[in-house]
């Protein structure tokens, strides 16, 4: 994988909010965060949170309707390999989990 997961993730995302009837205006300027604990995973994302208000569900409940959205465009994206895992976790915060071939992959284009 030679682009940066963030940039495939984020519009897949984006998507996924699009499958569910969120207006892809209210997701607009989120990011991934890198979490300082490795426990929540290598990327992490608050957009459940930052929406809740707006659509009026609770936090955790939509970031699992997101994480369940956001599957089938994993497996478009041909991300499925690169992503071990994505858990919706504390308040809504969605962890990103990325498999070990997204590492090799990116350390035999280093070396």
């Amino acid at each position: 994988m030679k682009k940066d997961i963030q940039y495939i993730l984020i519009p897949l995302i984006k998507d996924a909010l699009v499958d569910l009837g969120i207006d892809k205006d209210f997701a607009r300027d989120f990011y991934l965060d890198l979490p300082t604990d490795a426990r929540f995973g290598d990327l992490s994302c608050n957009i459940a949170m930052r929406l809740s208000k707006e659509v009026k569900k609770s936090p955790r409940d939509l970031g699992l309707q997101i994480v369940e959205a956001l599957r089938k465009h994993l497996d478009k994206a041909k991300l499925s390999d690169y992503i071990k895992e994505i858990k919706v976790e504390g308040a809504g915060f969605m962890n990103f989990y990325l498999a070990d071939k997204y590492f090799y992959e990116h350390l035999q284009d280093v070396v």
